[in-house]
């Protein structure tokens, strides 16, 4: 009974806000507490890395469901437009996204 529930049932872990490792860098470790001035840049990019992450699962789902939206609105005008302009948006909010990200991270490259 118990390989058939493993069958089904999948272990999940969680994302930390600290890297799994404990370091960042050579001099950046928070497992030994061996922090220092510079290792905040260096967090931050982690931290922008990670939220990229995030926002790019809302993507996604946003887009699935915007495209299910225009499919499904096909049969008014109105819809289609609904759909249209939702999908139009979320490509922008994730371009938007994206330059952000590229700014930031040439902001901490400068930085360290």
């Amino acid at each position: 009974m118990q390989h058939l529930l493993e069958l089904f049932v999948q272990t999940v872990h969680a994302q930390s806000l600290i890297p799994a490792s404990g370091q960042l860098s050579a001099s950046c470790n928070f497992v030994t507490g061996n922090l220092n001035f510079s290792c905040i840049p260096l967090y931050i990019a982690y931290l922008v890395q990670m939220l990229l992450a995030i926002a790019g699962g809302f993507f996604i789902f946003g887009m699935m469901m915007a495209g299910y939206k225009y499919m499904i609105g096909s049969v008014t005008q109105a819809g289609t437009e609904a759909g249209k302009k939702e999908i139009i948006g979320r490509i922008i909010g994730f371009a938007v996204i994206v330059f952000s990200y590229l700014i930031v991270d040439t902001i901490v490259r400068l930085l360290t």
